[in-house]
């Protein structure tokens, strides 16, 4: 029972009588407390009297760490999605994940909604700092178009989801993969470090603080002309009329060189199909002017999933039952060679989307464009010019080995070259080609079969994330791009050039500027399955001994 101290005179009353404790409340007239008496306690106002000396008694803020609430300070709602959405069909597979910036840990609660259609996700953040949340879709779209989804949280983000038009009975479309340009500014890059996390937009990350002779500056760009993407087609039991497709979306300005956003729409016109197989054309274009990526640092710009920084995703509808696909758009670094750490391997590659739809290396392995040790030569979006161009004949690798230094050759002209490294006839490898007289250079453990197939591939020389075509797939892009012979495939989107052989018995160079045999990860009994570029195109079954050119596809 202190009482109260008056504002005018100073003077203590009521002391031991009565018991004063300011509130936090006021309204525009009066600041309210309690009093407590002998007949007990009394809210009450104090007037005009704010200035009256009263004491306080503190209370613990409502603290979301006791009552099992997490805070956020912030979320991000375009970390990544997952499947389509289709008018008037129940969505499944669907997930939208965002980050949230977590300063309490605790329970949360999110949902979005839009045409039909709730993301939700309940759960527990157990950890400070950017924790990703997937939100799962569920109900049925009632619309097609976009739709944003804004979350029920404060702060609050949106991001935006298509749906999309059932395709035509009879049709079915099949999914392509990411369009890829490649832009990079990195003066520092050795050593490299394959990434463990995912790719971010952070430039001017030190390898070890010190530059290297020959700095990577590549500016990749998507113009207003576009580029032009295969997606194939089947149609069944009769003729399908299939209605134009477009969408647009708007790729940040904070994802460009010029710090410019850009509109990108890609889209297909409408095309009346018969019964069977073939490819539409899809354009992928910038709108106002040409899209200048984000120049990436080598350490930071290609992700622990080999695919770089997303600019876009567009949806697009498969058949009459539902069924989506989602096409990306992205900027990813210059691509390193596995064997970078080896002074006679760095090299950088850029991606290029072949005719079948898949992507591909611009280069086959070791060429000179892609080599920094080449420096007048030096150029990783530069391709061949012409099916004999040396700068583009690139390494002959003997089937199975790694880039060991064996395959390196250095190129006088389109004819003619010279050799890196000496031979050898021992059957244990090592930096030399290896010849003699049998198909393998080496004996059967680990088995063949084991050694170039797939990423996993025992000595599998293609960048991380890239493997060695299967013969499946060279014949298929082949086919695909319409190739005849040399002439075709050197002015193909991948640009194979022809440079020739080394034969496993004379070590020899053979046919160098007139045939091309392209190994694949494929064998076919004690032979390696090749395609046969020269006056024809064809194909062949070869000695895996021999040295041949490689060129690497995404897995």
């Amino acid at each position: 029972a202190t009482g109260y101290r008056l504002n005018n005179n100073g003077s203590l009353n009521l002391r031991g009588e009565y018991g004063w404790c300011w509130s936090s409340t006021e309204n525009n007239t009066d600041a309210f407390a309690l009093y407590f008496t002998s007949g007990g306690v009394v809210p009450a106002n104090a007037g005009n009297g704010r200035a009256f000396g009263i004491p306080v008694r503190c209370i613990e803020v409502d603290n979301p760490s006791t009552n099992g609430t997490a805070v956020v300070s912030g979320y991000t709602c375009n970390t990544a999605s997952v499947g389509t959405m289709t008018t008037g069909i129940a969505v499944s597979g669907v997930t939208q994940t965002i980050t949230a910036t977590v300063t309490t840990v605790g329970t949360y609660g999110i949902t979005a909604y839009a045409n039909g259609v709730t993301f939700s996700a309940t759960g527990t953040f157990s950890a400070t700092g950017a924790q990703n949340v997937v939100l799962t879709a569920t109900g049925t779209p009632t619309a097609a178009g976009s739709n944003f989804f804004t979350l029920n949280t404060t702060p609050n983000c949106s991001f935006s989801r298509t749906t999309l038009t059932p395709l035509p009975a009879n049709i079915t479309l099949s999914a392509i993969s990411p369009y890829f340009v490649a832009s990079v500014y990195d003066q520092d890059y050795l050593p490299y470090t394959a990434p463990t996390v995912a790719a971010s937009l952070a430039t001017a990350q030190s390898a070890n603080g010190v530059n290297e002779a020959t700095a990577l500056n590549i500016q990749g760009e998507l113009t207003t002309a576009g580029v032009t993407l295969k997606i194939p087609y089947t149609v069944v039991t009769a003729t399908v009329n299939l209605p134009a497709y477009s969408q647009t979306i708007n790729v940040p300005a904070s994802y460009t060189q010029d710090n410019i956003a850009r509109n990108v729409t890609f889209s297909y016109a409408a095309a009346t199909l018969g019964v069977g197989s073939g490819t539409i054309n899809a354009t992928l274009q910038a709108s106002g002017g040409t899209l200048n990526a984000k120049k990436l640092d080598i350490q930071t710009g290609i992700g622990n999933d080999n695919l770089g920084w997303l600019l876009a995703q567009f949806s697009y509808a498969l058949n009459s039952s539902g069924g989506g696909a989602n096409f990306q758009f992205r900027n990813i670094a210059a691509i390193p060679d596995r064997n970078i750490a080896d002074a006679n391997h760095v090299m950088f590659y850029m991606p290029v989307i072949g005719a079948d739809g898949k992507t591909w290396l611009n280069n086959n392995l070791g060429a000179d464009y892609a080599n920094t040790a080449k420096t007048t030569i030096f150029s990783p979006a530069t391709q061949a010019s012409s099916a004999t161009d040396q700068n583009a004949y690139g390494s002959l690798f003997q089937w199975g080995r790694y880039s060991d230094g064996h395959e390196l050759f250095n190129y006088t002209s389109g004819t003619s070259s010279a050799f890196t490294v000496g031979t050898s006839t021992s059957t244990t490898p090592g930096t030399n080609f290896l010849s003699g007289s049998g198909n393998w250079y080496t004996g059967t453990s680990p088995t063949p079969a084991s050694l170039w197939q797939g990423v996993n591939g025992t000595n599998n020389p293609c960048p991380i994330g890239w493997r060695l075509p299967t013969f499946t797939e060279l014949t298929s892009w082949a086919s695909a791009a319409g190739i005849t012979a040399r002439g075709t495939a050197a002015t193909s989107t991948l640009k194979f050039s022809v440079p020739g052989f080394r034969d496993r018995s004379t070590a020899n160079r053979a046919r160098v500027g007139d045939q091309g045999l392209y190994f694949s990860s494929s064998l076919s009994g004690g032979n390696v399955a090749v395609i046969f570029l020269g006056d024809i195109y064809t194909t062949q079954t070869i000695p895996p001994a021999n040295g041949h050119p490689v060129r690497c596809i995404k897995d």
